[in-house]
């Protein structure tokens, strides 16, 4: 009977973490977030990669799961992304370049170069293994920056957040098999 039990709370254990949280690569994404006092649920979660390297695991929050990019870039309600970075080290200068390719690879650089210019401006020091970045929308405030827990400062606009979040699901994503991840398929 004690074996019985036994296996029965290791079970519900093994359950419940995944009812709560997703392991990816050693980097636990919680099921759910707050962002400006909506609950947001994780939709999808993957590892960005380059070349041979693991760059960042990624999830998507959204206030209702979607597997519809449009949908989800042109959703002007609270959501957001959470990165860890699993590489060692990443300078300023590649994280600000990797943003603006993101930006031109769907087409919204040129209309938002100075917005860009600012957000960039928020990534000023060396990204080490395990840094998170949080990357939050909302109408009232516009898509803010969180490194490791600290708020660096938010850029106004609708137009913005969806270039922003183009660079993982746009027509030209960064990666098609990150973009499919991210919306859950």
């Amino acid at each position: 009977m004690k074996k019985i039990l036994l296996a029965i709370t290791i079970l519900f254990f093994a359950f419940s973490s995944t009812i709560f949280s997703m392991e990816i690569k050693g980097v636990n994404l919680p099921e759910e977030l707050t962002i400006n006092n909506t609950k947001c649920y994780l939709n999808g979660a993957g590892i960005r990669k380059k070349f041979f390297f693991s760059i960042y695991v990624i999830g998507l929050y959204l206030p209702e799961k979607s597997n519809d990019a449009s949908k989800i870039i042109n959703l002007n309600k609270d959501k957001g992304v959470l990165m860890v970075f699993t590489y060692h080290k990443i300078s300023p200068k590649k994280i600000q370049n990797a943003w603006k390719e993101g930006f031109e690879k769907n087409n919204y650089y040129e209309s938002l170069k100075a917005q860009v210019d600012k957000f960039n401006s928020f990534f000023d020091k060396e990204v080490h293994k395990g840094d998170k970045f949080f990357l939050t929308y909302s109408p009232e405030n516009g898509t803010c920056v969180y490194i490791n827990d600290n708020k660096k400062g938010c850029i106004k606009g609708e137009q913005f957040m969806k270039g922003l979040f183009s660079i993982w699901l746009g027509d030209n994503p960064i990666s098609k098999g990150l973009k499919k991840k991210l919306l859950g398929k």
